[in-house]
C-alpha cells in the first residue's frame, strides 16, 4: 500500500516507472469509472500531465521549487491526482532535498510523492523517515527476455548480460528502437567500414543521448583493446556522464581511439 511518501529501493531488474504507473492507475481507478480507460490510455503513453520525474543526479533547488509551485495548485488533468518520481534520490544534494522536506511532511491534496535508490542507506535520513520504504522486486523474465532480443545484434559473441545491466535502460533503448542505432554504430567502428559509411554515422551519432554514448562505450569496452584504448574510452564515459561531451567531434574522438591498435 503506497503512502504520500514513498522510498523506492531498486535492484537492477527492477522497473520503477512501470511500478509508478501502476499506482497512479491504481489511485484513479478509486476516483472514477467513467474515464478511466482514457486516464490509462494517457499513462501508459506518457501523456499524463500531472506525472512528474526527475533525476537526483541532476537535481537543482529550482527544480524543486517549481515541483512545489505547481503541485501547490491544482492538477491540468481534471480527476486532480499528482505523482512525482525523483530517481536517483541518494546522488541529489543534501541542501537541495532540505529545501523539499516540509513539502513531503505536508503534501498538498491528492499529490503522492516517490523516490528511489539502490542503497537505502546513502539517503538523507531526514527524508528517509518520511517515506513508506518499498523493496520493489526483480522482473528477471522481462530482463531475460529483453536480453534475449539483442542477441539478433550479436555478431561478435559478447557478454551482453555484463554489458546490459539494467532493466529499465533496456526497456528505454529496445521499445525507442535505439539499440538497433547503437549497435550499427558499433559494427562502424569494429568493422573499419568504408568512408561513406563513416561519414554518415558522424551526423547521427550527434542525435545520440546520454545514456546511448554510455552503451556504445559499453560495447566498445568489451572488446580486446589496450590498456591506453580503454583508459581513453572511461575517460570518455565520464566526461559523458557530467554531461561534457562535445557530440560534435564525439564520433572522430572514437574513431581515433579504436584505429590506435591499427
Amino acid at each position: 500500500m503506497i503512502s504520500h511518501a514513498n522510498l523506492l529501493i531498486l535492484n537492477q531488474a527492477a522497473n520503477q516507472i512501470a511500478y509508478l504507473k501502476e499506482q497512479l492507475i491504481e489511485v484513479i481507478k478509486t476516483k472514477t469509472n467513467n474515464d478511466l480507460d482514457l486516464y490509462i490510455n494517457k499513462i501508459n503513453n506518457d501523456q499524463y500531465l500531472d506525472l512528474v520525474i526527475l533525476d537526483g543526479a541532476s537535481l537543482k533547488k529550482q527544480d524543486l521549487i517549481d515541483l512545489q509551485n505547481r503541485f501547490n495548485n491544482p492538477g491540468l488533468e481534471s480527476i486532480d491526482v499528482k505523482f512525482y518520481l525523483i530517481k536517483n534520490i541518494e546522488q541529489a544534494s543534501k541542501i537541495v532535498l532540505n529545501s523539499l522536506l516540509k513539502f513531503v511532511e505536508e503534501p498538498p491534496s491528492n499529490t503522492f510523492a516517490f523516490f528511489s535508490c539502490k542503497d537505502v542507506n546513502k539517503v538523507l535520513l531526514t527524508l528517509r523517515s518520511r517515506c513508506n520504504l518499498i523493496q520493489l522486486k526483480a522482473d528477471y523474465e522481462t530482463f531475460n527476455k529483453y536480453l534475449n532480443q539483442l542477441e539478433v545484434y550479436n555478431t561478435y559473441n559478447l557478454d551482453l548480460k555484463t554489458i546490459f545491466t539494467n532493466l529499465e535502460d533496456l526497456d528505454e533503448l529496445i521499445n525507442s528502437s535505439s539499440i538497433k542505432v547503437i549497435f550499427d554504430c558499433f559494427n562502424v567502428f569494429v568493422n573499419n567500414t568504408n568512408l561513406l559509411d563513416q561519414l554518415k554515422f558522424v551526423d547521427i551519432i550527434k542525435d545520440f543521448s546520454a545514456l546511448m554514448i554510455n552503451y556504445l562505450i559499453s560495447l566498445l569496452l568489451s572488446l580486446d583493446l589496450s590498456i591506453k584504448q580503454k583508459e581513453a574510452l572511461l575517460n570518455l564515459a565520464n566526461k559523458n556522464n557530467k554531461a561534457l561531451i562535445n557530440k560534435n567531434v564525439f564520433f572522430t574522438l572514437l574513431w581515433n581511439i579504436m584505429n590506435w591498435r591499427k
